[in-house]
């Protein structure tokens, strides 16, 4: 995780490191421009209260780290975690396969009765068909999301957020607000 003194902190907003153990995003083995183009699904966070601080952990296979940001609202009660999460290069030459044996039924539909209009409605919709056969192939694992999650009262929002990614999981780290003195039990 990166750190920062007060003084230099980007107000409220984060970008995640891979963590010293060499966890980090996929970077995918290409094929990212489909990936990009919708927000497939939601992260689901668990929100883990220490005594100090809260740690939000998420799990994110294929998390592409340099375009993850994390920022908290001017209110200072919700975090939005945005990113992309794009599939291996192991991945996508298996999407590959899928798409190519999937564009031959599509083919083949299409020329059970050979003409060359049939065959020019198939080129019209080839880049739309396999657009939508990749997209469908990676739904809920590979895309753009954004998510926002309601902070406890006692998270500090205005301090600096701490995020890292290790193992698959986000992690995001909020300071509590220090009790004033006199209030602890």
């Amino acid at each position: 995780s990166e750190r920062h003194p007060p003084s230099t902190c980007p107000a409220r907003r984060a970008v995640a490191r891979r963590s010293p153990d060499g966890g980090g995003g996929s970077g995918g083995g290409g094929g990212a421009a489909a990936w990009e183009e919708e927000s497939p699904f939601v992260l689901h966070f668990s929100c883990l209260e220490e005594p100090s601080s809260y740690a939000l952990v998420a799990a994110v296979p294929h998390l592409d780290v340099g375009a993850l940001h994390a920022e908290v609202s001017e209110d200072r009660s919700t975090l939005t975690v945005a990113g992309l999460c794009k599939p291996t290069a192991a991945e996508v030459r298996r999407m590959q396969h899928r798409l190519t044996a999937h564009l031959h039924r599509v083919a083949q539909s299409y020329c059970q009765t050979y003409s060359p209009r049939r065959l020019q409605q198939l080129s019209d919709r080839l880049a739309e068909e396999a657009g939508a056969a990749l997209r469908a192939f990676g739904r809920n694992r590979f895309g753009q999301f954004s998510t926002s999650v309601r902070l406890p009262q006692d998270a500090d929002g205005g301090a600096c957020l701490e995020a890292y990614y290790s193992g698959g999981d986000l992690h995001v780290r909020l300071p509590k607000i220090p009790a004033a003195p006199g209030t602890e039990f």
